[in-house]
């Protein structure tokens, strides 16, 4: 960890107060609230969505030669924070982060098509990777088989990220090899009108967003629609999996911040034998240990990020590092949130419960505390 790794400069601090400022206008959690009594299909808001282009945070990581801004993984995890602050409901995450790191490796006539309309909020992307309840890509077993001009795709994915109503899937599929292998994997980018509507089964998750099964039986696509080398997908999974370590790790960090602010709030207010239940001192050593453990989580965040910007031989340890601490850090601190409010921390009337089951839904993204940890001792040399 570097001390250049936990400083911000002048522009970054405008993107965080912008982002703040916004997302807290637009998008407060009460829109979540909306959006989620009302059922609206699709599970985000479209025009925030279309504000998130104008503001340029879409192209965060696109190069400038397709319309992007190439900012860097430092100011789009300032991006994911203030979303897990606000509860925000977007296709960000899976459009903007996941999707662009695996295009990054196509042929330039599939990022001349689809980086310009990312940049503009025009189209979402989801990637679509897991085929049971756990992230094992080497599982793999939806096949993409050669025939003629033509890729030939069979089998399922189970809960897509952003699935459910997203434009274009990038698929990952297995053209060589055997289950329990990661060679043999590669990358698709499937038109989703190229599923029939009962080829798209939308889930209702416990966090209330956009999520898929996806079957892809029979589905056909050009040789043009494959990322990068046929075989070659294991290398990039690598590079997502670092990408969206750090960026999940990023939106933790942002829920539990909220959280904490809202309990030492309500620290401050409840009342029991005629004082501030602040004011006793087993719930300050409580609160204590929260804020010590979230001020560390920030660090280790930080220097994730600045590890994927300054492509660091180590950076897959900080990600994985920064992914493990983030939902250990998410359960101590939401966990104690609802334990000091008392009963009322589990009922539907406060937003505690909300972030709290956000924080469950982001524990298998990518790899959960298990998968991170023996990535992180494998890497080490252990």
């Amino acid at each position: 960890m570097t001390a250049m790794s936990q400083l911000m400069g002048d522009e970054e601090l405008q993107l965080r107060g912008a982002a703040a400022e916004m997302l807290r206008k637009e998008s407060p959690v009460s829109a979540f609230r909306r959006q989620r009594d009302d059922d609206c299909q699709p599970r985000y808001d479209a025009a925030l969505w279309s504000q998130f282009g104008a503001m340029g945070w879409t192209g965060m990581l696109v190069p400038e030669a397709h319309g992007g801004l190439a900012f860097g993984h430092r100011g789009v995890g300032l991006v994911c924070e203030e979303m897990g602050r606000n509860l925000v409901a977007s296709p960000f995450v899976a459009t903007a982060i996941h999707a662009v790191t695996l295009l990054a490796h196509g042929s330039e006539a599939l990022q001349a098509q689809l980086l310009p309309a990312i940049v503009a909020a025009e189209t979402t992307v989801a990637v679509a990777v897991d085929e049971g309840r756990g992230f094992a890509p080497q599982n793999t077993a939806v096949t993409a088989v050669r025939e003629g001009d033509e890729y030939l795709l069979h089998g399922t994915k189970s809960f897509v990220a952003g699935g459910g109503h997203a434009q274009y899937l990038i698929v990952l599929a297995r053209t060589s090899g055997s289950v329990g292998e990661m060679q043999g994997l590669s990358l698709f980018i499937v038109p989703a009108n190229a599923l029939e509507a009962s080829q798209r089964e939308t889930l209702n998750m416990v966090d209330q967003l956009d999520y898929a099964n996806l079957s892809f039986e029979g589905v056909r696509i050009p040789l043009s629609a494959l990322i990068g080398e046929e075989g070659g997908a294991g290398a990039y999974m690598d590079e997502l999996v670092d990408v969206a370590a750090a960026h999940s790790a990023s939106e933790l960090l942002g829920i539990v911040d909220a959280l904490f602010d809202t309990t030492v709030e309500y620290l401050k207010v409840r009342e029991q034998f005629d004082a501030p239940i602040g004011s006793f001192q087993a719930l300050q050593h409580r609160a204590a240990l929260m804020f010590t453990r979230i001020e560390l989580l920030r660090s280790v965040v930080l220097d994730a990020r600045a590890a994927l910007d300054e492509v660091r031989e180590e950076r897959a340890i900080a990600c994985s590092h920064a992914r493990v601490m983030a939902l250990e850090v998410a359960q101590l601190v939401g966990t104690e949130t609802i334990q000091m409010h008392g009963g009322i921390g589990v009922t539907d009337e406060l937003d505690v419960g909300l972030y709290y089951k956000r924080a469950i839904a982001l524990r298998p993204t990518y790899g959960d505390r298990s998968y991170h940890r023996d990535r992180y001792a494998r890497l080490s040399g252990y």
